[in-house]
């Protein structure tokens, strides 16, 4: 019988220009959360950093950049407003099944991508676990730059192109 692997607790975040993945960043904001009675920003992004240095590479010129990350992120995890950065690109998710009509709409994503010329963070998301942590009535859904485009149904191209020039205008 084979030993079980450990669930690993890693969430990908927007650290400057790059998207990684962090180890124990829930477990950390749970944690924080709990204890933040009257801490500064500061201090709470400080102690984030320290806690999750253990787990996670975190190359000492970046670590005001991790900091910054890392004190967003406890915001959005304690329903608290956050001024967004300046996205260099657009962030879209395809979420759905393993489908063909999931599988075309990422097709059409990409060839409108293309077509228009933008640069994407374009991801697909099948896994069940992870789909169902964004709390969506209906699958397939598109997200672009955290904001839900459509769920439970797929969009007409003419649609999707729509929401790409939309948001690139902005």
């Amino acid at each position: 019988m084979k030993p079980e692997k450990p669930d690993l607790d890693v969430t990908q975040i927007r650290v400057g220009e790059h998207k990684l993945g962090i180890i124990g960043l829930k477990t950390a904001l749970q944690g924080m959360a709990e204890n933040r009675r009257y801490r500064s920003d500061e201090v709470i992004a400080e102690e984030l950093l320290k806690q999750l240095c253990i787990s996670n590479y975190i190359p000492e010129q970046s670590r005001d950049q991790y900091r910054s990350a890392f004190l967003r992120e406890f915001k959005r995890f304690c329903g608290q407003p956050v001024a967004e950065e300046e996205r260099g690109l657009l962030e879209i998710r395809v979420l759905g099944r393993q489908c063909a009509r999931c599988d075309q709409l990422m097709a059409d994503m990409r060839d409108l991508l293309s077509e228009l010329n933008l640069p994407a963070d374009l991801e697909q998301i099948k896994d069940p676990t992870v789909v169902t942590r964004f709390g969506l009535p209906g699958l397939p859904a598109v997200i672009i730059n955290d904001q839900v485009m459509c769920a439970g149904k797929p969009p007409e191209k003419a649609e999707i192109k729509e929401w790409l020039i939309q948001a690139t205008s902005h």
